[in-house]
């Protein structure tokens, strides 16, 4: 199956409308896909993934790595996220991380919701 892709959110906007909107600078959080897995798309330097654990014991979470001009690998992770704790990864660079433009990543439990965000 095709894996579930999140939508980035931007981030970095230097002169928002003023007054920022209620709930307009809030993360929408997603719970990790377990079967299918989850991807974005990857901005080089740009895309960064945040993890948040609301259960009540650690998940795992891993970022799947992609060869490299080096033909290198490497996954980051899997990563042990405690419970009620928030990760970041990333600003991701294209080498190493680009799967046809995307960036893949998993979690080994729903309990885990998934945030990208795209830096202008």
């Amino acid at each position: 199956m095709a894996r579930t892709t999140l939508t980035a959110q931007l981030l970095g906007i230097s002169y928002p409308v003023l007054p920022i909107a209620a709930s307009s600078a809030d993360l929408e959080w997603i719970p990790a896909n377990i079967v299918d897995k989850n991807d974005a798309a990857l901005v080089s330097g740009k895309t960064i993934l945040f993890a948040r654990n609301v259960g009540a014991t650690p998940h795992n979470v891993t970022v799947t790595s992609a060869v490299d001009s080096f033909n290198r690998t490497g996954d980051l992770g899997p990563y042990v996220l405690a419970a009620g704790k928030v990760a970041r990864f990333g600003p991701f660079l294209s080498g190493g991380w680009d799967h046809a433009g995307r960036l893949q990543f998993e979690a080994d439990s729903a309990d885990v919701e998934l945030a990208v965000v795209s830096i202008l």
